[in-house]
C-alpha cells in the first residue's frame, strides 16, 4: 500500500514536471513569435551598417578601346530610347546576346529575380529615402530626413543649376541634386570631398528604400500580395535577369 502510495506521488511530480515544462516551451515559442518581426528604430540602425560608401565601378580600359557602347563621335550615334549611355543600336545587340544567354528559371518558388521598379509601378508612393547623420559623437545625431518619391519622378520642370535644384524643393530637382553631391568625377559630398576631418562633426548620408514587410515572412506575404494574386501576376515584364557588360582587359 505504501508503495502504490509512493508511485503516486512520483506520478503526480512527474506530471507537475511535464506541465510546467510544456508550459515553459509555450511561452518561448509565444515570445520568440512575438520579438521576430520587430523592426530597428530609425535612431539605431545605424549601428549594424558599414559607414562607407562603395565606391562608383567604371567601364573597363577595354570597353573604353573597343567602344563596347557605342562611338559618340559616328554620326550615326543614337542615345534616345532608353536614355543609358550606350548607343541604341548597340543597346539591342546587347540586349540580344543577354537574352540568348540568360539562365532559365523555373517558376517552382518566389525566389526568383524581380524588377525593383515593379514595385513603383503598384504602390502610390515609393520613396528613397536620405537620412543625414553627424558620425563625430560618441553616439551617432541624426541631423535630417528627408525623401524622394520615385513615383512622381519626371513630373515636374527643373533647373539644371545645382542651388536651384536644391532649393526647389520637388522631387525632380532633389534626386538632380542628390546626384551632383555624388557625382564621381566633382563629388560636392563633403564626405567625399574634404581631405581634413573636422573632429566635431562628420556627415554621412544613409540613402535607402524601405520595402514593405520588416522579416521573410511579411516580405514573402506583401510578395503575394503584389503579384502572386495579382491581376497581371504573369507579365512578362515581372521576372528579371540584370546584365552588366565588359569587355575585361
Amino acid at each position: 500500500m505504501k508503495r502504490y502510495d509512493r508511485l503516486g506521488v512520483e506520478y503526480r511530480r512527474m506530471k507537475t514536471k511535464k506541465y510546467l515544462f510544456i508550459t515553459f516551451i509555450v511561452c518561448v515559442l509565444g515570445l520568440q513569435h512575438t520579438l521576430k518581426a520587430q523592426a530597428i528604430p530609425k535612431n539605431e540602425y545605424l549601428k549594424y551598417l558599414p559607414l562607407e560608401y562603395p565606391r562608383i565601378i567604371e567601364q573597363t580600359q577595354a570597353s573604353i578601346d573597343l567602344q563596347l557602347f557605342g562611338d559618340k563621335t559616328d554620326p550615326d550615334y543614337r542615345d534616345a530610347n532608353p536614355i543609358d549611355g550606350i548607343d541604341d543600336h548597340r543597346h539591342d545587340m546587347l540586349m540580344n546576346v543577354a537574352t540568348r544567354f540568360a539562365p532559365f528559371l523555373i517558376q517552382n518558388t518566389i525566389s526568383a529575380p524581380v524588377d525593383f521598379k515593379a514595385y513603383m509601378k503598384r504602390l502610390s508612393s515609393f520613396p528613397l529615402y536620405i537620412d543625414t547623420w553627424n558620425i563625430a559623437t560618441p553616439e551617432p545625431e541624426l541631423i535630417s530626413a528627408d525623401s524622394i518619391d520615385f513615383s512622381t519622378i519626371d513630373q515636374h520642370d527643373c533647373q539644371t543649376d545645382q542651388h536651384l535644384s536644391q532649393s526647389s524643393g520637388n522631387d525632380d530637382c532633389k534626386l538632380l541634386a542628390l546626384l551632383n553631391e555624388f557625382y564621381p568625377h566633382d563629388p560636392q559630398n563633403e564626405r567625399l570631398s574634404h581631405l581634413k576631418q573636422n573632429p566635431d562633426r562628420e556627415i554621412f548620408k544613409m540613402i535607402y528604400f524601405d520595402f514593405p514587410g520588416e522579416d521573410p515572412e511579411s516580405w514573402r506575404k506583401e510578395f503575394t500580395r503584389l503579384f502572386i494574386n495579382g491581376d497581371d501576376a504573369n507579365h512578362p515584364d515581372f521576372l528579371k535577369n540584370y546584365v552588366h557588360p565588359l569587355i575585361i582587359d
